[in-house]
């Protein structure tokens, strides 16, 4: 028979903790926290009405080009984010290398746990870039 000793006694309550702490979903905890707004655009409303482009979304200077979910980490904020703050986000649709039409939005971003801050949008297939 195996006793875990210490060593088990410590990874419980690591698990404990981090869980107590509100920190227990993989996807944000597991990953490193960044100091820019974590913004995840789904374009697959536009794209599926308009296969021929490709969906560039940027959050300041840090860009991102997908067809799917598109998830774009922003730049570091001049200062830490707090309830109320945003986020400008552009979306591009794209044909080849060719802009056939852009999108902007202000997003207003909400603490997702460990850290982290962000916010979820859709571009629709008319082009609505929505919270």
């Amino acid at each position: 028979m195996r006793r875990w000793g210490s060593a088990g006694l410590v990874i419980a309550v690591m698990v404990g903790g981090t869980v107590l702490a509100g920190c227990s979903t993989v996807g944000t905890c597991g990953e490193a926290i960044t100091p820019g707004a974590r913004v995840i655009v789904s374009v697959k409303p536009w794209v599926t009405e308009h296969p021929e482009t490709n969906v560039r979304v940027c959050v300041g200077s840090e860009c991102t080009v997908g067809f799917n979910d598109v998830t774009v980490y922003g730049a570091m904020p001049s200062t830490p984010f707090d309830r109320g703050s945003t986020v400008e986000v552009e979306a591009d649709a794209v044909s080849g290398s060719i802009v056939v039409r852009s999108m902007r939005t202000t997003a207003s971003v909400v603490p997702e746990g460990c850290g982290q801050w962000g916010a979820q949008l859709t571009l629709t297939a008319d082009g609505d870039l929505r919270q």
